[in-house]
């Protein structure tokens, strides 16, 4: 995965999301790059702009934080940090963390 500044991003994976998305890309229709594409709108959509946006992604975090009760401001972004503080607290090193 590309991130800012177009720097490769890892991505962790368990074996169950593995199995799902194994099983999403399976019934796509489509041969579009982006591994999560929009629902719907596609016909009226470029093929640019078939992929997720930052914002939309954004959204739909902030849903499902509402829906699971959590009242605090919920970003992507503040995921990251949470998931590099966990790691730190269970022993990890801060450079192992950082090249994360």
């Amino acid at each position: 995965m590309r991130g800012k500044g177009n720097k490769v991003r890892v991505v962790f994976v368990s074996e169950k999301s593995k199995e799902a998305i194994k099983k999403y890309l399976a019934v796509r229709k489509d041969m579009d790059d982006a591994l999560f594409v929009k629902v719907g709108g596609r016909e009226k959509a470029s093929k640019e702009e078939w992929g997720l946006t930052r914002r939309s992604i954004e959204r739909i975090v902030k849903y499902y934080a509402i829906k699971a009760g959590i009242s605090k401001k919920v970003t992507p972004h503040i995921l990251r940090h949470c998931f590099a503080t966990d790691l730190l607290n269970n022993g990890a090193d801060l450079r192992s963390v950082q090249a994360l």
